[in-house]
C-alpha cells in the first residue's frame, strides 16, 4: 500500500450502527488457527476495488468496545463478497460498497 502497489479499505460502519464503533454487529469466532467472521460492512470506501480490507469484528461480545479486534482480510477469501455500491450524491470516484 506504501508504494501505491495495491489500496486498502477500512470496514467499521456496519448496518444499523452508523458512527458508533462499538455498536458494530459484525462476530469473529476463533476456529482452531483462525477466525471465522459473520456479518454486514457498509460504506467501504474503495471496497470493491482494495486489495486489502481491514475488517473490524467483535471477539468478546460481553466486553462492549473493548471486545473488538481487526482482520487483515483479502477479497478473494472464501465466503467474502462486495454487494452493492452506494449511489452518493458527489464523490463518485471512489465506489463505496457494502460487504457480507
Amino acid at each position: 500500500m506504501a508504494t501505491g502497489e495495491t489500496l486498502g479499505a477500512f470496514c467499521l460502519t456496519g448496518a444499523g450502527c452508523g458512527s458508533d464503533a462499538a455498536g458494530i454487529q459484525a462476530r469473529a469466532v476463533r476456529h482452531g488457527d483462525c477466525y471465522k467472521l459473520n456479518g454486514t460492512k457498509t460504506w467501504v470506501t474503495n471496497g470493491s476495488v482494495a486489495g486489502v480490507l481491514l475488517v473490524f469484528a467483535k471477539t468478546d461480545p460481553d466486553a462492549a468496545g473493548k471486545g473488538i479486534s481487526a482482520f487483515l482480510v483479502e477479497p478473494g477469501f472464501a465466503g467474502f463478497r462486495a454487494g452493492r455500491h452506494e449511489d452518493k450524491m458527489g464523490q463518485r470516484s471512489s465506489p463505496s460498497v457494502e460487504f457480507c
